[in-house]
């Protein structure tokens, strides 16, 4: 029996050495599981209640922890608390169309609402909030709702549940009474400009009829946020930087301004609305509805009223809806939902079928496993969606750098202008017309919106290769890999074994004889050879009855088999229970096996190399991997075999699972970039939680797999980590792109205005720097970056995914 106790970490430097900690807790013989929440600092221990009985005990415990802890954190302390749940809570905000408004929408509700996390997610349109007050939950749409109009009365709060497919095509379009006027004042504009160039005496302040027909939803937006005392948004400095434009004769201009900044933002609007389509298409698996068997009769349901021991129908061509297990009919399923392969796999009744899978065959009937909500896909999608919780150093540092940006430009405008009229009185008007243009440079957006969209972007198209990224620090942290470490069995090999070789030594026992003692000893484990080796002999074929008290033992199993006490395992297992065994040369794994402390004999158990292995490892150092490494238990002569065939740079065999730790953790300290551990999320959870960033792979992925990792490949395809690296480099040029278009695009206009403007008072000249420009610097390179964002959906393998509008193709 196990327990589980909550512990306050006090008096610790932060959350750096979390992983450090919870690798030192786990070593404790009695400890059964441990984690760490980075920003509580609230620790859960789970521990055998076998040994922790007592007060005394639990003092014990207490006591072992804490000097674990101290390993790395000299002053820290830990205070019992009390258990506390966690609720999350996610919401849609429809018409947020605004990066800035996002970053403004999650800093006051930050301020007013309880919390342990709040994300407002532009890419997706959502706000997310993580939360141990319950309370807060009943109030939720109200207090969002009310920021929201805050910050822009335009956006409206939806709960997940009311609104599970979103359409974001009607986002920001004008009413038709805004489009006339609109137009009418685009004629009236074109007008006034012939007629004031004929007659000299025209009346400009006739001007302001089509700047108000064009430009008064900017202008109305401006005065309902300046009532509200939100300043410093896109409306507050465009209306500034228009109405500037009239004292200084620069009539056209002001209408220019709010003309092209309307016409801008609907353009900018479309392409993030297109860009959240294909985002959200990568994840709408469309699996609304499923068809259960009542008795004789066939109904449809909704999907989330699924319950555990229903029969669903699966037709050729439909989707299976949850989790199960196939009790009639046999078929081909295309599981590239969640490997991001279309190959198609046999399968037959008593098989297991994950949600997400295509039935391509005929007509099966599946008995449900676990709820909908539980299920594979709906996991996945969860998973994926969620992945803004972790936001990497750059995305962290742009939205900082927003909340500076725009203050900062608007204090340099107003010093511009104070010191031109000051020092150059006569041309105050030119000055002040400089100060409008900085104006109109200073909104940020187009760095908050295509940062985030950039990662966004690439784990969605990681998700349908069958890659699922738990955030954007890991994506950042791949593009900057210096070593590769990977796990033998499973990960480089294809974990199949089987007994290539029976070596009888005692004089009274046969071949068959010691193959029965290891294929008995066995039956029982957990480990993939154990299992692979019962499984090739066969399972229906062994008389369990006669097995009793087995344990699973570091390098192998004992176990009592007719009376018998049977011990098998490696040479180190042989050597710790002081039996004696002949040196065996070989490139296979040995299994000795010992029958009542006698000893019987070996066997030689071979494993499959994976075919694209070496074709993996290759492609890595092309990618300029500088060291890829093999970490295995399995012993040296096994290790290099395996290590020379596919061009392993250093192997380190015959390591436990502590020292593999030990090893990554070595590694880390003396390397600049990041070191990555492949594993197959069995046997490897303490040294993938080690690693900067932990991937684990297998066919169809395990919840404890998914629990454990950074990064899940579903699917055993080797050649997925190199696709993973790839998107990780093109998503860092994107956003590296996208930072010194927007930044050198703004400097260089401010740079020039800022010249053009000092230039005319030393030589006398009266040339203007056209407005139009500032503009285009604005929501001109918002468009352009949101549109270099895109082109990662339409990366080489994820280009045939999508139709021209941006929607997943049917198969």
């Amino acid at each position: 029996m196990n327990d589980v106790r909550n512990y306050q970490i006090l008096k610790i430097s932060g959350n750096k050495n979390f992983k450090r900690i919870i690798n030192e807790i786990k070593k404790i013989d009695y400890i059964t599981s441990a984690s760490i929440e980075n920003n509580k600092y609230v620790l859960h221990l789970e521990y055998s209640t076998d040994v922790i009985k007592n007060e005394e005990d639990i003092k014990k415990l207490e006591e072992d922890v804490t000097k674990a802890i101290r390993e790395y954190e000299k002053k820290a302390q830990i205070i019992k608390v009390e258990t506390i749940e966690k609720y999350r809570k996610v919401l849609y905000l429809n018409g947020l169309d605004c990066a800035h408004c996002a970053m403004r929408v999650e800093t006051i509700a930050k301020r007013t609402i309880n919390h342990e996390q709040i994300i407002v997610d532009f890419p997706t349109g959502r706000f997310i909030i993580e939360t141990y007050d319950p309370s807060v939950l009943e109030t939720l749409v109200a207090d969002v709702t009310k920021i929201a109009k805050t910050v822009d009365d335009r956006i409206t709060v939806a709960e997940v549940e009311q609104t599970k497919r979103r359409d974001f095509d009607n986002a920001k379009k004008m009413k038709p009474s805004q489009t006339i006027l609109f137009i009418l004042g685009i004629i009236l504009t074109i007008i006034f400009y012939i007629i004031n160039h004929k007659y000299a005496n025209f009346p400009k302040i006739l001007y302001v009829i089509p700047y108000l027909m064009i430009g008064y939803p900017v202008v109305w937006r401006f005065l309902k946020n300046l009532f509200k005392g939100q300043l410093l948004d896109e409306t507050f400095l465009m209306t500034i930087a228009s109405i500037g434009a009239f004292p200084t004769g620069h009539e056209v201009e002001a209408i220019v301004v709010v003309l092209l900044y309307q016409i801008g933002e609907i353009l900018q609007n479309r392409a993030v609305n297109h860009s959240r389509k294909s985002i959200l298409n990568l994840l709408n698996f469309e699996v609304k509805t499923a068809k259960i068997k009542l008795d004789l009769e066939i109904t449809e349901v909704n999907v989330e009223s699924l319950l555990p021991g229903d029969i669903m129908i699966v037709s050729k061509g439909e989707m299976v809806p949850a989790d199960g297990v196939i009790v009639s009919g046999k078929t081909n399923i295309d599981t590239k939902n969640l490997t991001g392969e279309s190959l198609l796999r046999s399968v037959d009744v008593g098989e297991t079928i994950l949600s997400g899978s295509i039935n391509m065959g005929q007509m099966i009937e599946v008995k449900v496993l676990r709820p909908y909500r539980d299920s594979m896909i709906s996991k996945i999608m969860d998973l994926v969606e969620n992945a803004a919780s972790n936001k990497g150093k750059t995305e962290t540092f742009i939205s900082q750098f927003a909340r500076y940006f725009t203050p900062f430009i608007v204090l340099f405008a107003l010093i511009i202008a104070t010191c031109g009229i000051i020092l150059d009185s006569a041309n105050w008007k030119e000055w002040i017309y400089t100060a409008m243009e900085l104006l109109v440079i200073s909104c940020p957006c187009a760095l908050v919106i295509s940062v985030p969209l950039c990662y966004f972007s690439t784990i969605g198209v990681a998700s349908r290769q069958g890659i699922l990224v738990k955030g954007s620090n890991y994506i950042e942290a791949l593009s900057n890999v210096e070593n590769m470490v990977f796990d033998k069995t499973g990960t480089l090999t294809k974990g199949l074994f089987s007994i290539s070789k029976v070596v009888p030594v005692a004089p009274d026992i046969t071949e068959e004889a010691l193959l029965n003692l290891v294929i008995y000893a066995e039956y029982y484990s957990t480990h993939p050879i154990g299992i692979s080796v019962v499984d090739a002999y066969g399972r229906e074929n062994i008389f369990s009855e006669i097995i009793s008290d087995f344990t699973a033992v570091t390098g192998g199993s004992k176990a009592t088999i007719n009376g018998n006490k049977i011990l098998v395992g490696n040479y180190k297992l042989m050597h710790a229970n002081k039996i004696e065994i002949p040196d065996v040369e070989t490139s296979n794994l040995v299994i000795h096996i010992v029958k009542n402390k006698i000893y019987q004999g070996y066997v030689e158990i071979g494993d499959i190399i994976k075919e694209e292995a070496k074709e993996t490892i290759e492609k890595l150092h092309k990618q300029k991997i500088e060291k890829c490494y093999m970490l295995t238990g399995d012993s040296r002569a096994i290790a290099e075999n395996v290590a020379k065939e596919i061009g392993i740079d250093e192997t380190h065999s015959e390591l436990l699972p502590h020292q593999k730790v030990e090893f990554v953790e070595k590694l880390k300290k003396n390397s600049k970039g990041k070191t990555v551990f492949i594993g197959d999320g069995i046997n490897d959870a303490p040294v993938i939680a080690s690693a900067d960033v932990g991937i684990a792979m297998g066919e169809a992925g395990s919840d404890a797999t998914i629990a454990i990792a950074d990064i899940v490949i579903m699917g055993d395809n080797l050649t997925k980590l190199n696709d993973l690296i790839t998107l990780s480099k093109k998503s860092k040029r994107k956003v590296l792109q996208n930072i010194i278009f927007c930044l050198s695009i703004k400097a260089i206009v401010m740079l020039a205005a800022i010249v053009l403007a000092a230039f005319n008072r030393v030589m006398n000249t009266t040339y203007e720097f056209p407005l139009f420009i500032a503009i285009f610097a604005d929501v001109g390179v918002s468009l352009i970056a949101i549109l270099n964002s895109l082109l990662l959906l339409r990366s080489k393998k994820s280009k045939e995914m999508f139709n021209k509008k941006g929607e997943i193709k049917n198969e």
